[in-house]
């Protein structure tokens, strides 16, 4: 089942659909989430699932946690001096305890579900009270937390961070996304910089040469064949084809996604593959476009989306397959 966000230009409300899909009859049908008026705004920035199998949705008023019945918020209180103190949630994360990181333009916390779902800053020189700009968990139980200044790293323990650097970059970058793949490569994309993979050896983010110039990268996934999507906010969806040996990788840059109406955009922001039709889905600045992988060619080819999306233009942001 595919979640996803949507505005509606007219309304300027985002909201939140369900996205069913019958293999069989190719059939694809779109539903509002029944609580979704429990929320404490509409506008979403961040959707997550954690290991219980809750979502989690980030807004400009606080974190919210819907089980299916209702949603709890987690928000700034008087009464909890230790409790996010800025409402807007940039980024979400679980770690392998169990608790939900999460990052703010005034810097990261950490909510225990353990420990009654308490909230507490995290007190580090370079991420308090700093913006934010991404977390994310790898499968070794670490968790990267990135900001304008630099990108720290924590390990299961909790221990003090590494702070890392960048091999060939000497001032500081933001870590727009990093995507761990099914080989346990991790790759860091780096914000106008391109990408990097990661070397455990000596903890540091090695470049991988490409012929693509200066990119966006907003986002990386893996589809079922194994094979490496990216988007940009300025060049549209590539296929990443690295040669880790070489340190090199070939792109392949897909056709431009389609509003509704006929116009292309090179803004896309998200990517996320469904399980059922193995339809690559993006999320742009005005639609949600969906595509057909062709096996042989490796190419995508955008299908229609009017029997079972609307049809006027949608700006959009975030897209994502529950389990």
């Amino acid at each position: 089942m595919l979640i996803l966000k949507f505005m509606k230009c007219s309304l300027f409300i985002y909201l939140l659909f369900f996205i069913n899909m019958h293999i069989y009859a190719q059939d694809i049908l779109v539903s509002q989430i029944s609580n979704v008026n429990q929320l404490p705004v509409t506008s979403i920035h961040r959707i997550f699932q954690d290991k219980e199998g809750y979502m989690w949705y980030g807004t400009v008023n606080g974190l919210c946690r819907d089980d299916g019945y209702k949603i709890d918020i987690f928000r700034s209180d008087i009464y909890n001096k230790s409790a996010d103190r800025n409402n807007l949630i940039l980024c979400i994360a679980e770690d392998n305890k169990n608790r939900i990181w999460f990052g703010t333009p005034n810097g990261a916390y950490i909510l225990d579900k353990n420990n009654h779902y308490n909230i507490n800053q995290i007190d580090i020189k370079g991420l308090k009270n700093r913006y934010i700009h991404n977390i994310e968990a790898t499968v070794d139980g670490r968790i990267w937390v990135s900001t304008r200044t630099g990108t720290f790293v924590f390990d299961s323990n909790d221990t003090i961070p590494i702070e890392l650097d960048l091999d060939t970059i000497s001032e500081p970058v933001v870590l727009s996304k990093l995507f761990q793949d099914r080989d346990g490569n991790l790759w860091g994309c780096f914000e106008n910089r391109g990408f990097y993979l990661f070397n455990k050896i000596n903890n540091k983010f090695e470049r991988i040469e490409t012929d693509c110039g200066k990119i966006v990268i907003s986002d990386m996934i893996q589809d079922t064949k194994g094979r490496l999507w990216v988007s940009t906010i300025n060049k549209g969806i590539a296929l990443f084809i690295p040669n880790i040996k070489k340190k090199k990788a070939q792109i392949i840059w897909q056709v431009l996604p389609k509003s509704a109406n006929g116009i292309s955009t090179n803004i896309v922001y998200h990517l996320a593959q469904d399980n059922k039709l193995g339809y690559l889905w993006a999320t742009t600045h005005n639609d949600i476009s969906v595509f057909k992988i062709n096996e042989f060619e490796n190419r995508l080819f955008q299908i229609s989306t009017k029997d079972f999306l609307p049809q006027d233009n949608k700006m959009c942001y975030e897209i994502t397959e529950d389990n």
